[in-house]
């Protein structure tokens, strides 16, 4: 609303005046039925803002037990576990860790940098290198394709 007192503004008016969706506006109302802990995780990015507007309709028992669980784990739910959550009409903390938000492994493939460094100049940031790396391979890939193509004919 304004200060003048006319508190009957849509979302869509405030995000127009800031800039932004009236579904952002409407998350960020959302997000001040969050327990003030979760919500400052929010502000430093440990609480991702998707899972934070689901979590935001949880009762503040249940989101206490979020919170004991990212102080027994170290990790937040990711936004689609969070909407499982949400779904549960009662949870413990032992449902919450196995099934709630199990961990999430990614499987990653990691190459040193003493193995990269010869192929790069020393100024070269992990970022530099990375786009060299997914370009090269983007070409080999092409190249793979075209190979591919060309035996099929």
């Amino acid at each position: 609303g304004r200060a003048s007192g006319n508190f009957s503004r849509s979302s869509e008016e405030i995000g127009k005046d800031f800039g932004m969706s009236d579904r952002n506006v409407r998350n960020y109302i959302r997000l001040t039925r969050l327990l003030p802990d979760l919500l400052d995780y929010v502000d430093d990015k440990k609480l991702q803002m998707g899972a934070a507007v689901e979590l935001s309709s949880l009762s503040a028992e249940m989101q206490e037990i979020i919170l004991e669980a990212y102080y027994q784990e170290g990790r937040f739910p990711k936004k689609v576990q969070a909407k499982k959550i949400r779904e549960q009409s009662y949870f413990d903390l032992d449902w919450l860790l196995t099934v709630g938000m199990p961990e999430i492994k990614e499987d990653t493939l990691s190459i040193s940098d003493s193995k990269l460094q010869k192929y790069f100049p020393e100024e070269f940031t992990k970022k530099d290198k990375e786009a060299v790396i997914i370009e090269l391979l983007e070409a080999w890939y092409l190249e793979q394709q075209d190979r591919t193509q060309y035996k099929s004919i």
